[in-house]
């Protein structure tokens, strides 16, 4: 890092990045040229052996000798993998998570992080989802039953070799933020076999679009940003505005930062187009590209549920907790309940990290899951009535406020400061959560509606 400071210091006054994030900037854009070299590498194992170098070589221009703590345990898991076969994947899981958590206290840092700081636990984050699906995936290649094709598809039967493993790992550079991408899809997109022994037709256009939109994104954050940064929400002059001019701020503030996570993952998506990894398959005669979408954002800024912002928002990280954790908690053909929503919910909260406002965040998301259930099959019944449009109207509106509501804990990373924003708002969020829950659970759907199906299928 220190040999691009200087370099970097005139574009990091101009854009008020510190210099991590700008050179983390940078990569995103070299990830473009990188993800279309990709596709005229001439053999299997060059493309591996290019998909390593090219992740690692990133890591270290960036983290330097912290990037042994990013390789460090790849070498462990894939020993775990060798050496236990039967119990590799909660071998993993237990040594995966706690050495991310580990980690996450070590490098604990709240003003750097709110101020827009990154360090390698960043990338380690995205690492231990890939270690955990892959060591997961090679215990299920030992199944003697009959799996659902999607999970039978996922399973590995023989190991990975070091190159196979090492190149999914860093692939394309998405230990940066992601996505999280499955190793079955990488060996088969490697291979040319499967979707991709196809013909695909060109990715210029939507790769353009994705482009594009990341570019807008980060113009609109940095505007947004500045002129509503996120730390005001924190400060006196903040808590005595009115409460309806608060919640205003505290909208226009949050929507600030998704347009961050907006641009990274729009500008990854590209990449991932550019090297044919997004490939789909076609409907209608018509391409999809969408195989590494991680966000739909015209769908998660007018979603009428929580269900519905989660099932567009992070969409990968998402696989990963309905792959690995949700759908392994609810037993087969049995209504899933409560305890997997929370359960799912709280271990992605230490996978952000140990900051109480993240677990003040996936908690209250989980409640949010839990009521959007009933309101759904309340839109349904009222579907053709007066009421459809007017209630639609009002969840969407409730729903991306309570988003941003929440979003204070989670972005300030501090108790006090979050503690006081939600006081100078009465606690006002939290109430209306009880009262959508004590309606969720008191009323309920309309009569003959379920609002828990069956367990869903593995996909």
């Amino acid at each position: 890092m220190a040999l691009f400071a200087e370099p970097l210091a005139p574009l990091c006054e101009a854009l008020g990045l510190p210099p991590e994030s700008m050179l983390m900037v940078l990569f995103f854009f070299l990830a473009l040229p990188i993800g279309y070299v990709h596709r005229y590498v001439p053999t299997v194992a060059g493309k591996h052996l290019y998909a390593f170098g090219t992740g690692l070589a990133m890591q270290y221009a960036c983290f330097e000798g912290d990037t042994l703590k990013i390789v460090a345990p790849c070498v462990v898991v894939y020993a775990i993998m060798i050496v236990w076969r039967r119990r590799c994947g909660l071998l993993t899981w237990i040594f995966a998570f706690s050495f991310l958590i580990s980690r996450h206290v070590q490098n604990l840092d709240v003003e750097k992080w709110r101020d827009g700081g990154v360090d390698y636990t960043g990338p380690l984050m995205v690492l231990v989802l890939k270690l955990i699906a892959v060591a997961v995936c090679y215990e299920d290649g030992l199944v003697d039953g009959k799996m659902r094709e999607p999970q039978a598809y996922r399973s590995l039967k023989k190991l990975p070799s070091p190159v196979e493993f090492f190149g999914y790992l860093f692939f394309m550079g998405t230990l940066m933020t992601g996505p999280f991408t499955e190793f079955a899809d990488y060996r088969d997109f490697t291979q040319g076999s499967g979707m991709w022994k196809e013909k695909r037709p060109s990715s210029a256009v939507p790769t353009l679009k994705r482009f594009l939109t990341s570019l807008a994104s980060m113009f609109l954050y940095l505007k947004l940003s500045a002129a509503f940064p996120v730390y005001y929400v924190a400060t006196p002059d903040f808590f005595a505005q009115p409460v309806l001019l608060k919640w205003a701020i505290m909208y226009v503030t949050f929507t600030a930062v998704r347009f961050k996570y907006y641009f990274a993952w729009t500008i990854s998506e590209a990449s991932l187009m550019l090297s044919g990894f997004s490939y789909n398959g076609t409907v209608d005669g018509i391409a999809k590209w969408d195989r590494a979408a991680t966000v739909k954002m015209l769908s998660v800024e007018t979603s009428s549920s929580a269900s519905l912002f989660a099932l567009n928002w992070n969409i990968q990280t998402g696989n990963f907790l309905r792959r690995y954790v949700y759908e392994r908690l609810v037993p087969e053909g049995k209504k899933p309940g409560t305890f997997p929503l929370y359960a799912t919910q709280i271990v992605s909260a230490l996978w952000h990290g140990l900051f109480p406002g993240y677990f003040n965040f996936f908690i209250g998301i989980s409640v949010m899951v839990q009521i959007s259930r009933v309101t759904y099959k309340w839109q349904q019944k009222l579907a053709n009535s007066v009421w459809s449009f007017p209630l639609r109207v009002v969840l969407t509106f409730w729903n991306i406020m309570m988003l941003s509501y929440l979003a204070m804990g989670f972005c300030l990373m501090d108790t006090n400061a979050a503690m006081k924003g939600y006081a100078s708002l009465h606690f006002s969020g939290h109430w209306m959560l009880l009262g959508g829950l004590l309606f969720a659970t008191l009323i309920g759907p309309p009569r003959g509606m379920e609002a828990y199906p069956s367990r869903p299928k593995l996909a």
